[in-house]
């Protein structure tokens, strides 16, 4: 050593590249993660909205579904009843429209789901789609029957109501209304469900 100083020297890599500095690494990790969380919000907004989308589809068929089949009973209907009790059905050679209320207290959860019996029947109404084609939700019908200020044929305005299922006492997620004429309609004009009822249950007799 003799006091000599030694002097270190780097060796070259053998490509004779030189590696990436500190700051370079750093700079090059958070572009990474910036664009690994601007694809992953993406992606999650896609969903969400494929997913919101699928819903108002099937909401939407629903609606539309139920207001043709009820608009295409009553069209030629003479009279429209309603049942003002729970009710009990007397074979008086009448269709029934009911929508259920007590399906969240059996094992047929059937609240909210439209049955029919057709004039002449004499068993209860059955469940015109069956339960699968609700998924989680539930439907309500408002109709109100109406004459023209100047006299004429009456006519009915339907609304079928698309509710979350169990969330009925909440506004509807989707509602759907239609005007057609009764054109045999002999009766008054009413809202059905009537006044301080809450359940919606209809006989009526086509021409």
């Amino acid at each position: 050593m003799n006091g000599s100083r030694k002097i270190l020297k780097f060796r070259k890599s053998p490509t004779g590249k030189r590696g990436f500095t500190l700051v370079e690494v750093i700079v090059t990790l958070v572009i990474t993660v910036i664009v690994i969380a601007v694809s992953s919000t993406l992606l999650i907004t896609g969903t969400n909205m494929f997913a919101r989308s699928a819903q108002r589809d099937v909401q939407m068929n629903i609606a539309e579904t139920v207001l043709s089949f009820v608009s295409e009973q009553l069209l030629y209907t003479n009279e429209i009843g309603e049942f003002t009790n729970p009710p009990t059905f007397a074979n008086n050679g009448s269709a029934i429209l009911q929508i259920k209320t007590d399906g969240s207290t059996n094992s047929s959860h059937t609240r909210g789901q439209l049955f029919f019996r057709r004039a002449g029947d004499t068993q209860d109404p059955i469940n015109v789609f069956g339960a699968g084609f609700y998924q989680n939700y539930e439907i309500g019908l408002d109709i109100v029957v109406s004459y023209p200020p100047g006299g004429g044929n009456a006519s009915f305005t339907l609304t079928v109501n698309v509710y979350r299922k169990a969330d009925v006492g909440n506004a509807p997620v989707l509602s759907r209304t239609t005007t057609k004429p009764l054109l045999n309609y002999e009766g008054a004009a009413k809202p059905i469900p009537g006044p301080g009822l809450d359940w919606f249950c209809i006989y009526f007799f086509p021409s």
